[in-house]
């Protein structure tokens, strides 16, 4: 899907308002192999609180460690007389004090699939999941396989402007990585290079007290950074945590 442009045309890729959501930061670097800057991937977690016109929600299901107790949505169907057409031999009834992961699930996947305006796509591995099972029973999903029409269908091009607006959002929500993907798609070099020194900066001053080497690295690469685009307050800032007193000092004089 991101490999090519359908038929040889040109590649679009995803827009300023699209976003793929997965499980968390292992799936995410994953996925980014392949995605690189052609498509802004965002955990669950880090998309609380916002919207895009369209969502891909890539794996959720078929990656959740919990797989055998999302059975249960077998014992609610039949509950509620919704008839599979191939009933499966056996499934748990709910506990809730068993089923506390699951619940915790469940929530995500509604964090998830309501952060779409306009279209949500769900790409999964194993279609055969209860989740999906549900869905289709109910009419809810159309499943498709992922050719070219549909790969035309999800590809959206935005404006530099549209880029600029986006990153300027994930940047004062102090969401560094994505607003740095946005403002290189913007070509927006000054912001770029904003949003990769305070990515720097935060990754440090989390990992305080555990790497202290690797610490001041993040810091003195962040100091580097702002100090290249003539922000030297937050340069000197940096170089002090890094413990670079003489390089904070020239600042000040």
């Amino acid at each position: 899907m991101f490999c090519n442009g359908g038929d040889g045309g040109k590649f679009v890729g995803f827009g300023a308002e699209q976003a793929i959501l997965v499980r968390d930061d292992n799936i995410k670097n994953e996925l980014l192999k392949y995605v690189g800057k052609h498509a802004l991937v965002l955990t669950i977690s880090e998309c609380k609180g916002l919207e895009f016109q369209d969502v891909l929600l890539y794996n959720f299901l078929s990656s959740s460690p919990i797989k055998n107790q999302w059975r249960v949505i077998y014992e609610f169907m039949k509950e509620n007389n919704i008839i599979l057409h191939e009933v499966p031999t056996s499934f748990p009834s709910v506990n809730e004090a068993k089923h506390r992961l699951l619940c915790s699930e469940i929530k995500q996947l509604y964090v998830a699939v309501t952060r779409t305006r306009q279209r949500l796509w769900i790409f999964e591995n194993e279609l055969s999941h209860p989740m999906c099972d549900y869905w289709k029973e109910q009419n809810i999903v159309e499943v498709r396989g992922l050719d070219n029409c549909l790969i035309k269908e999800i590809q959206v091009a935005s404006s530099v402007e549209e880029w600029r607006s986006r990153g300027m959002k994930f940047f004062y929500a102090q969401n560094y990585g994505p607003a740095r993907m946005c403002f290189g798609r913007a070509g927006e070099e000054f912001w770029e290079k904003s949003a990769e020194a305070a990515e720097l900066r935060t990754v440090a001053l989390c990992m305080s007290g555990s790497n202290t080497k690797l610490v001041d690295t993040y810091l003195r690469r962040a100091a580097e950074i702002f100090d290249c685009i003539c922000i030297y307050e937050q340069a000197a800032q940096c170089y002090y945590a890094a413990k670079e007193y003489i390089k904070a000092g020239i600042y000040l004089l």
